[in-house]
């Protein structure tokens, strides 16, 4: 979530902002447990040399409970009043009461000061949280006792103590949130309250019913584990996690069912008093991951096989190309080669990675380097040099073979036929029309475009460079280069 620029008119500092930005990034807990929608203020000049007003940068919605604010709030600004001057000059919880945000709808209202830490003089922002008169009218068992955890995070908030500096979020998809369970514990680790979803969490696990009274990590430390679940690495945050001494996300993994496990140290007065712990069962999740990493894998093995195969058969060419006399039949092996030799490269980049995509740069330069040694190999060649200019990007793995091929038979017609010192291939991104292509050209500066030359162009090579740029949605064109040369241009739709 992003503040609203009207926070950098604020008299705030950098580190100011950051600690912001954090909180904004790890509220949704907060508004979910408070039932309420929360507001974030920053005091700011007023227009035209009115006294200071307090304008609202953030906003967060629960997920929990109806909202109060179905419009937008941020950027709305709100004269300074008692209670939220008090806030912010004093810090600490301002219980303002009933107010009438529309005509007919009644809130409670809670104003917060908001400290960067427990030692900090001042209140960096204040914290609004808007309460529906209809919850608090009538709670449920389970809305107290959200309530209950809510009151100790804002006045953590308060404190400089929330959010967590050291919380980590985790690298994998699945954080818990409050509607997914949530358990309270008290400073020994023992649940004091537990609501369904997280009573259902742990049943799946293998934890029997009534939890509330013992401690989490002794239920979780019981659990039976799978001979699958015995092999993989053991989560050594976990034990913390479920003690509720540490900010920090772990999973429970029995190897039958996951379970991600985040907790929520609560620090008031500087001492730990307890932790609010979120729970959610990622099995589906994490198998549907694994899965997914089974197909890349896989993908990865094809791709890199192909490769394999296509370079056996080139070293088999390669063999057969020292035995041939006839240079007809030379010529014929060697330009199999190393049109075998430039869809290799591509397989090969492939092997690499689990994308889908090549990034064609690398792919180009081995491809005509490898024509540029194959030429020095059967004595053609032997002394070009070679140079690529600006970057062709990446492209999915069929169209980046289709390219591939492409500069390898204009740079082995280089060599062939150019008796070229240097071979260059430039790439950039233009507009033609309403259409973006990519327009790459191969320049030499052998002899030019002569009858003889010219004449031999119309082969098999020509041929399928035509045919391969026509599928890719392109042009190709030949023309003299200056002050001596052939360039060659191809053009592929992007």
């Amino acid at each position: 979530m992003t503040l609203h620029p009207d926070v950098l008119l604020a008299d705030l500092s950098d580190v100011d902002l950051d600690w912001l930005r954090l909180l904004v990034g790890d509220w949704q807990v907060l508004a979910d447990l408070s039932l309420a929608d929360l507001i974030l203020w920053v005091r700011r000049p007023g227009r035209d040399g009115a006294p200071e007003e307090w304008s609202a940068v953030a906003h967060a919605r629960p997920t929990t409970a109806p909202l109060v604010f179905v419009e937008d709030v941020v950027g709305r600004r709100r004269p300074g009043d008692e209670q939220m001057d008090w806030a912010a000059a004093r810090g600490g919880r301002v219980h303002v009461g009933a107010r009438e945000v529309r005509p007919g709808t009644l809130v409670d209202e809670d104003v917060v000061g908001i400290r960067t830490s427990r030692h900090a003089r001042r209140c960096v922002a204040v914290l609004t949280r808007h309460t529906p008169a209809a919850v608090l009218r009538s709670p449920h068992r389970l809305e107290q006792q959200y309530r209950v955890m809510a009151d100790d995070l804002l006045t953590m908030v308060s404190e400089g103590e929330f959010p967590t500096v050291a919380a980590a979020t985790g690298r994998r998809r699945g954080a818990p949130r409050v509607g997914d369970g949530v358990i309270h514990l008290d400073a020994e680790g023992t649940i004091t309250s537990a609501s369904p979803n997280a009573v259902s969490a742990l049943h799946r696990t293998g934890v029997g019913e009534g939890i509330v009274g013992q401690r989490l990590l002794d239920l979780v430390s019981d659990l039976p584990r799978t001979a699958s679940s015995s092999l993989s690495p053991v989560d050594e945050g976990l034990p913390v996690v479920l003690a509720g001494r540490a900010a920090w996300w772990a999973e429970i993994d029995t190897g039958v069912v996951q379970v991600a496990v985040r907790a929520i140290p609560v620090v008031i007065g500087g001492r730990r008093t307890g932790a609010v712990v979120l729970l959610r069962d990622v099995t589906s999740l994490r198998r549907g991951e694994e899965a997914l990493l089974s197909h890349e894998a896989s993908v990865r093995e094809v791709h890199h096989r192909v490769k394999n195969s296509l370079q056996t058969v080139t070293a088999l060419l390669r063999l057969q190309v020292r035995r041939v006399e006839d240079p007809a039949a030379r010529e014929a092996l060697e330009t199999a080669m190393h049109r075998l030799g430039a869809i290799s490269v591509v397989h090969e980049s492939l092997a690499q990675t689990a994308e889908e995509e090549v990034d064609l740069d690398p792919v180009v330069d081995r491809v005509v380097r490898s024509v540029t040694e194959l030429a020095r190999e059967v004595g053609e060649g032997g002394g070009m040099g070679y140079q690529r200019r600006g970057s062709l990007g990446r492209m999915p793995s069929e169209r980046a073979s289709a390219v591939a091929m492409v500069v390898s038979e204009l740079a082995q017609n280089v060599v062939t036929h150019a008796a070229a010192s240097q071979v260059v291939v430039e790439a950039r991104r233009a507009r033609v029309g309403e259409h973006r292509v990519l327009e790459v050209s191969v320049e030499d500066d052998g002899a030019g475009m002569t009858g003889d030359r010219a004449a031999s162009g119309t082969g098999l090579g020509r041929q399928i460079v035509e045919a391969l740029v026509a599928d890719l949605g392109g042009t190709i064109r030949w023309e003299s280069a200056r002050p001596q040369g052939t360039r060659a241009v191809f053009t592929v739709a992007l």
